[in-house]
């Protein structure tokens, strides 16, 4: 708190002290909210490894369990339980093995060639190994505010200049099947960014590792500058990554663990493993769109990356339905030789209702969703599922002023009631 006092008394102090001149100001803007709310749960998802992999990690996992007690204690079918167990029990030889190594350093190169064993069982086990029941939770209350204090400059050459900086108090609830309550603050101050417009030669902004990269923005946002100027009805963006401690790997598929060798009497510890290996995301150090306006009609857009990713679409209206666009492939995907994915949709205003619907090319089981909202005076309700059942239902009314009342409920009984308000 003391440091929120400081930096807010700062502020005003410089607001005053450079307003007489009218090129510096200092603005705020907020948003707060307040209710009641409960995180739904999930349902089970049985594991698909097999009883004879289970039976070959606990008989690499010598040290403890023989390979005559292990079919005997294991039976199919194998629970997410049984194989947390194992996971468990391979994991404190590790951790015994670690420690024995830093008390008798002699042992250190034996008790390391066992850890990568016993690494690559957990990285066996990792693979199909399911989840246990979420049950649904129990109502809590929420209550956040979140403001943002912007000063700026105004130079003789025109050029303006501002940054920003954020101050985050109290427990939130994100309405969204992966998300939910977020913690109490404990220092909620944070820098946005700072910027720099310079008018037709385009607008600079500075935020360290706090950018979305242009294609892979939900896996890559951790970029430090952008830059944005319009050319005619065509707007440039660019983004980069400058930050030299980043790793600037390159995309790599996922390798699955493999087994190198058996011994023919199948006794316990006689099978070795080549560690398996997680998909690697490229880490790109620059991404740049181009999105231009087509007469009255839409836009188009195309954006690439350093990492051979890449990505166009468009968005047009025609006889009041809004068709849209998009074509994707990310350099990860490239690497895996996987297919791009296209997205198509469609919307629909008549009056007070609206709908629309979409469809993407990658069979997941989640090709389609479809939504519909209705919008009256004060009253809005608003409805969505898809493929997978994954289905949401909102409504709000508007108090005036900038503040409503909103609700809400999902597939997985994640549920609100509350108040939001902007200032």
């Amino acid at each position: 708190m003391k440091n929120i006092l400081l930096a807010t008394t700062a502020l005003v102090a410089f607001a005053g002290a450079a307003a007489a001149d009218g090129h510096t100001s200092v603005t705020w803007s907020g948003k707060a909210t307040a209710g009641v709310a409960r995180e739904g749960g999930t349902d089970a998802v049985a594991a698909t490894i097999t009883d004879d992999t289970i039976d070959t990690a606990l008989a690499d996992y010598d040290a403890a369990v023989t390979a005559t007690n292990t079919a005997a204690n294991i039976a199919l079918p194998i629970t997410a339980a049984t194989v947390s167990n194992v996971a468990g029990l391979v994991a404190s030889a590790i951790a015994a093995l670690n420690s024995n190594s830093v008390s008798v350093p002699a042992n250190k190169a034996a008790n390391d060639t066992d850890v990568l064993v016993y690494q690559d069982v957990l990285n066996i086990l990792s693979v199909g190994a399911g989840s246990a029941a979420v049950a649904t939770g129990d109502g809590e209350t929420y209550a956040e505010i979140n403001a943002t204090v912007t000063g700026t400059v105004v130079t003789d050459l025109g050029i303006t200049l501002s940054a920003s900086m954020s101050v985050d108090a109290g427990t939130g609830y994100d309405f969204a099947d992966d998300d939910g309550f977020d913690s109490a603050k404990t220092n909620g101050v944070g820098f946005d960014n700072a910027v720099l417009d310079a008018g037709v030669y385009g607008v600079l902004t500075f935020a360290p590792n706090d950018l979305a990269q242009l294609v892979d923005d939900d896996d890559d946002a951790a970029a430090d500058i952008k830059y944005v100027n319009t050319f005619g009805p065509a707007t440039f963006t660019m983004v980069a990554d400058v930050d030299e401690t980043d790793t600037n790997v390159t995309a790599a598929s996922a390798a699955a663990a493999t087994n190198t060798a058996t011994a023919a009497d199948g006794s316990a510890g006689d099978v070795a493993y080549a560690a398996g290996t997680d998909a690697v995301a490229a880490d790109v150090a620059w991404s740049a769109k181009v999105e231009s306006a087509i007469g009255d009609m839409g836009t188009v857009y195309a954006a690439f990356d350093e990492e051979g990713g890449n990505a166009f679409g468009g968005t047009v209206a025609m006889e009041g339905v809004t068709f849209n666009f998009s074509s994707k492939l990310e350099a990860l995907e490239e690497e895996e030789g996987t297919d791009r994915s296209n997205t198509i949709g469609a919307s629909y205003v008549m009056g007070a209702v609206s709908v629309g619907a979409s469809w993407n090319s990658i069979e997941d089981d989640n090709q389609w969703s479809i939504n519909g909202a209705y919008a009256a005076g004060a009253i809005s309700l608003a409805a969505s599922t898809n493929e997978g059942e994954e289905w949401e239902i909102t409504s709000a009314y508007d108090l005036g002023s900038n503040a409503s009342v909103k609700a809400g409920v999902n597939y997985t009984d994640d549920a609100f009631v509350g108040v939001a308000f902007n200032f």
